[in-house]
C-alpha cells in the first residue's frame, strides 16, 4: 500500500482515526488486515461488541489487566456470551516491572446478523457487549484510589474537573453582560428564558453531545460562537447561578446513545442538561434545544 492510500483524521481531542483506500478492489475481494490500537486513557479500557450487522462464525475478546487497577464491568444485550476463562497469571510489563494480572476470555460461536427494527431507538441496547470503566487503583507504595465507586464519590470528582466543576464556575463573562440580558427583569421563570435564549442565539451546537465542555471557559466558546453540549449547557449553567438562580447540572444518556446500567459508571453518559426549581416546579433545561422542558409531578412538557 503506498503513502498515498493512508490518510489520518483528527475526530476530536481524545481520538485520531487511520483511513486508507484499495482502489483495486473488487467484488469478492477478501481483505485481512490487522492493527493496534495504543492509548493512554486507562480509564474507559476498550470493550468488545460480539454482534454485528453479519452473520459472525466466531467472535473472542481476550482481556488481562494488571493487579494494580480494578475495573467495573458491563454486559449488555441479548445473545448468550461465553465466559470460559476467568484466571491469574504473571505478566511482564515495560521497564522490567512484573506483576499479577487478570486474564478473561470471553467469546461467542454462530452469532446471527443483528438487523435494524423500526421504532428501536438504538440497537446497541440490544447488542451484546462488554464495557468497562475504571473503579479504582492501588499501585506498589501508594494509597488505594477510589475513582467512582459510588454516586457520591462521581459527583466530588466531576466538582474538581476544570472542564465540568471549574467550568461552572468562571463567571466572568456571565457578570459583565447579564445586566443587559436581563434588562431589570426579576421574575425567576423570566430570567431563565431571558438567558436561555440567550444562548441559543451566540453559541451554535456542533452536533457533539458530551458531559465534559471542550475549553475551560465559557468565554472561549461565545468567542468560537460554536461548542458540544456540555460546552453550552454548563455555560447556561453558570449565568444562571451569577444571576443568583439555583440550577444543578444532570447527566443523561440520549436515545442513539442507549439505556443506562443504572449503578454509578460515568462513561455511559453522553449528555449534560440542566435543572431548576421554581415555584415548587422541576424545569429540565437544555439551550440546543426550542423549549424549556417543565416537569410537575405527574406531567412533563
Amino acid at each position: 500500500m503506498n503513502k498515498d492510500g493512508k490518510f489520518t483524521e483528527v475526530f476530536d481531542k481524545n481520538n485520531i482515526i487511520k483511513k486508507f483506500t484499495l482502489p483495486n478492489v473488487k467484488e469478492g475481494s477478501i481483505i485481512e488486515f490487522k492493527y493496534k490500537i495504543k492509548s493512554d486513557f486507562i480509564f474507559t479500557l476498550r470493550g468488545w461488541c460480539f454482534q454485528s450487522g453479519v452473520p459472525t462464525l466466531w467472535t473472542e475478546y481476550n482481556l488481562r489487566i494488571p493487579e494494580y487497577l480494578t475495573y467495573k464491568h458491563n454486559m449488555s444485550g441479548y445473545f448468550e456470551i461465553q465466559h470460559p476463562v476467568h484466571t491469574t497469571e504473571n505478566a511482564n510489563y515495560v521497564n522490567g516491572v512484573n506483576s499479577n494480572a487478570s486474564y478473561d476470555k470471553y467469546c461467542a460461536e454462530n452469532v446471527p446478523a443483528l438487523k435494524d427494527e423500526p421504532f428501536v431507538t438504538t440497537m446497541d441496547d440490544y447488542r451484546p457487549k462488554i464495557e468497562f470503566e475504571l473503579r479504582a487503583s492501588h499501585f506498589p507504595n501508594s494509597m488505594y484510589e477510589d475513582y467512582n465507586g459510588s454516586w457520591p464519590k462521581i459527583i466530588t470528582g466531576l466538582a474538581e474537573r476544570d472542564d465540568f466543576g471549574g467550568y461552572l464556575n468562571k463567571n466572568g463573562l456571565a457578570k459583565s453582560t447579564l445586566p443587559a440580558i436581563l434588562k431589570g427583569e426579576k421574575d425567576t421563570l423570566a430570567m431563565v428564558k431571558l438567558i436561555t435564549n440567550h444562548l441559543k442565539s451566540q453559541i451554535k451546537w456542533n452536533n457533539r453531545y458530551d458531559i465534559f465542555s471542550s475549553e475551560n471557559n465559557p468565554k472561549s466558546i461565545f468567542d468560537k460562537k460554536t461548542g458540544n453540549s456540555a460546552d453550552i449547557n454548563l455555560a447556561l449553567l453558570a449565568f444562571l447561578k451569577e444571576a443568583k438562580i439555583k440550577a444543578f447540572p444532570v447527566l443523561i444518556s440520549t436515545r442513539t446513545n442507549g439505556q443506562h446500567p443504572g449503578y454509578p459508571v460515568i462513561s455511559a453518559f453522553n449528555n449534560v442538561v440542566g435543572v431548576t426549581e421554581i415555584a415548587g416546579q422541576l424545569y429540565f433545561l437544555d439551550a440546543l434545544d426550542l423549549n424549556i422542558y417543565r416537569k410537575t409531578k405527574t406531567n412533563l412538557f
